[in-house]
């Protein structure tokens, strides 16, 4: 009688393919009718396979019912890839698509997001198919695919350590005394001569040049300066086309030419030059503009000449001369400082192009 209770029960269960999580108190409670019975009287039960296969199925089911609570997908919205879990917490997970269509965009054997080619956020639901043993289930998950927004174009410029690119300017040929002590030259007469290679001036400082409130440089510089427009009013020379000039501050003066570079020269002669000045010859210099840098970027559409030609303080100066440049210019690009010693140029806009070029370029950018 005990043996058909408990065979009774056993036959009252599910069939393995029915058993659901929710028969497990019954199940248990079929185990533990027949733990008590005798060995003759499990014998009169017989069969127990639906027992065991129940058994069976209710462990898988709690495999599965755990692997539920801790399976998770978290995405956020822009890597290339989503890691979806092919097994967790001792039950297998398969991958597929509710929408077979969004195929394009996630694969999910191995995660993939291809995001290019969408025109908005898409929300991808992703199916999980849970399996332990002959028991599966499925669980949902959403994710959003964010659209691609197209980074603007840049270029980045190489490391920077000098920032003088200074233009010297051609200078005349100009020179400064020695101090002048006295202008008493009628006890301590001077003679020497003035040449810049055309003409020669002569200067004779025979008299006691007064002061009259001014320096000695001023006066002695005045007095020179003299000596050369009475040579050129003698010689039917304009002032106004005369090479050269002299002139003085506090107990110095100089004589110089007008016109710049190389080939303007003052040479000295006679006794006394020395008496005045270290050397006697001296010449002009050309404008120098070996610091210069040039190159052009443009956007498709306006270019901007950068020419540098002068000494930045920082990064930040250079940085602030080139928006200059390019906003002149109506360039749609900025640049901007990423460190010291280096600097980028940003198209204002994804669909703007950069291009430089000219003849320094290779000094700033790699390409």
């Amino acid at each position: 009688e005990a043996a058909n209770r408990v065979k009774a029960a056993i036959e009252a269960l599910p069939v393995k393919e029915n058993v659901e999580l929710a028969d497990k108190a019954e199940v248990e409670e079929a185990r533990a009718k027949y733990e008590v019975l005798t060995a003759t009287q499990k014998a009169l039960v017989g069969d127990i396979t639906r027992l065991t296969e129940a058994e069976a199925a209710i462990i898988n089911w709690q495999v599965i019912a755990l692997a539920i609570e801790n399976l998770e997908v978290t995405y956020n919205g822009v890597d290339v890839s989503v890691l979806l879990p092919n097994d967790q917490n001792g039950a297998s997970v398969t991958w597929s698509l509710k929408d077979p269509t969004q195929s394009s965009i996630i694969d999910v054997l191995s995660g993939d997001i291809i995001r290019a080619g969408l025109t908005a956020d898409t929300n991808i639901v992703l199916v999980a198919t849970i399996i332990s043993g002959s028991k599966s289930t499925n669980k949902e998950f959403v994710i959003t695919v964010q659209v691609e927004v197209a980074e603007p174009k840049s270029i980045l410029s190489k490391e920077i350590t000098n920032f003088d690119f200074t233009n010297v300017y051609a200078t005349q040929a100009r020179e400064e005394s020695n101090k002048i002590i006295s202008t008493d030259f009628k006890t301590n007469p001077k003679h020497f001569t003035i040449s810049d290679g055309n003409i020669t001036i002569p200067v004779d400082l025979t008299w006691d040049i007064p002061l009259n409130g001014f320096s000695t440089g001023q006066v002695v510089g005045s007095a020179i300066d003299s000596f050369i427009q009475d040579y050129c009013n003698a010689h039917g020379i304009n002032l106004g086309d005369r090479t050269v000039g002299g002139y003085g501050f506090e107990d110095t003066f100089f004589i110089s030419t007008f016109k710049t570079g190389s080939s303007a020269a003052i040479t000295l002669g006679g006794n006394d030059w020395s008496f005045f000045f270290q050397n006697n010859h001296w010449t002009g210099t050309d404008e120098d503009s070996t610091k210069n840098r040039t190159f052009v970027v443009s956007d498709g559409v306006n270019q901007a000449s950068i020419v540098l030609r002068q000494k930045f303080t920082d990064m930040s100066n250079l940085v602030n001369y080139l928006n200059n440049q390019l906003q002149s210019a109506s360039v749609s690009v900025t640049a901007e400082k990423v460190s010291e010693s280096q600097f980028k140029l940003v198209s204002n806009s994804s669909n703007t192009d950069i291009t430089i070029t000219g003849n320094d370029k290779e000094q700033f950018f790699d390409n």
